[in-house]
């Protein structure tokens, strides 16, 4: 598979950016027009979601969930965005979600085959290098890298082209729609240069997202996980930590 050059913003969509964005256009998001949202926190089954009323970004969990404080700074990925959120950021600032293919090339950053873009353990240089959950369930995360649930975009290294989180802390939008076949269908037809976006279809309901999240234990988190998600699923693990691509730098 070869894909075309392209730019990637750095980091996720943060709080901040995605509120700029809403106090520019007078955007409704997909949570406020609904009037609620999904969460899963500590404590709960594992896989487990609780709908949360007047949930939205500005306030994804209830004020009394552990580290709260961590959803709500300005540097935070902003989640409890849907699909179509992601697409209506992407597009206010002329760009667009970055299809599966080219979301796995940048985060890999020439890795291959390994779990992880630096090797296959989720440490570097004996420190964490990605935010997943630490516990044997979600009914306890041991914090033992300092984070209940989203970190800062920033709180992790790069990987080696530059890019932070490319994987772990939320799950991250493409602009492709989840298909079980996707990489069958893709070796069968040889090399492919810059694979069509599968778009939305009785057999493709549902929205690719990548990369694992916070609740998620390290054996989930990887460059090559892949989710199927409603497009208009909102969740306090949906960011579009969708970075926006563009074919010229965009500047944001």
């Amino acid at each position: 598979m070869i894909v075309s050059d392209f730019w990637l913003d750095e980091t996720l969509v943060t709080t901040s950016a995605f509120d700029a964005f809403v106090r520019a256009t007078g955007y409704v998001s997909t949570a406020d027009r609904i009037g609620y949202g999904l969460g899963a926190s500590e404590g709960m089954e594992d896989w487990a979601w609780e709908r949360i009323p007047g949930a939205s970004y500005r306030r994804p969990f209830w004020e009394a969930t552990a580290d709260h404080a961590a959803f709500t700074r300005p540097d935070a990925p902003v989640v409890m965005t849907s699909y179509d959120d992601a697409v209506a950021y992407c597009t206010h600032h002329h760009a667009r979600l970055p299809t599966e293919a080219e979301w796995e090339y940048a985060m890999r950053a020439g890795s291959m085959t390994t779990r992880y873009p630096w090797g296959d353990e989720p440490t570097r240089a004996g420190r964490y290098a990605l935010n997943f959950w630490q516990g044997e369930s979600h009914a306890h995360n041991d914090r033992l890298d300092g984070w209940v649930y989203v970190s800062p975009v920033k709180a992790y290294p790069a990987n080696a082209w530059g890019l932070y989180d490319p994987v772990g802390n939320v799950w991250q939008w493409t602009s492709d729609w989840y298909s079980e076949t996707t990489y069958r269908d893709v070796a069968a037809s040889g090399i492919v240069r810059d694979p069509a976006v599968r778009t939305r279809a009785r057999s493709a309901p549902c929205a690719a997202a990548r990369g694992g999240a916070a609740p998620a234990r390290a054996r989930v988190t990887a460059s090559s996980t892949e989710e199927n998600r409603s497009p208009r699923r909102r969740t306090t693990t949906s960011a579009f930590g969708a970075r926006t691509r563009s074919p010229e730098r965009s500047g944001l």
